[in-house]
């Protein structure tokens, strides 16, 4: 329970950083709080006829102890985000309704 708490806590501390608007999309976010480094990359993609609301916004990132250096995670976290971009462009990865099963099949092939 504490934990949780403490997470809440954390993150309400620092959700206007991940939760960004698209004004910083595609850029390479870090801050640190809390003993952490949080190193996001949120990502739009506009499409107007896929999407109810013209584009897609997402965030990937890692949360990191503060001992470790953030910046080699920089360019996997910019991989990431664009390897989740085209398999959105490419298969609807990310806004699609499969199941689970399907999702968890292909969340292999980005890790690879």
């Amino acid at each position: 329970s504490t934990t949780v708490s403490s997470s809440s806590t954390i993150f309400d501390s620092v959700c206007e950083y991940i939760i960004t608007g698209n004004e910083l999309a595609g850029k390479i976010i870090s801050l640190s709080t809390h003993n952490f480094h949080i190193v996001t990359r949120p990502t739009m993609i506009s499409n107007s006829k896929r999407y109810e609301r013209n584009s897609l916004f997402f965030c990937v990132g890692f949360i990191l102890r503060q001992s470790e250096d953030p910046r080699p995670f920089r360019p996997i976290l910019s991989r990431w985000a664009d390897a989740l971009m085209k398999l959105e462009v490419d298969h609807q990865f990310l806004s699609s309704t499969s199941t689970p099963s399907s999702s968890s099949s292909s969340s292999s092939v980005v890790l690879q």
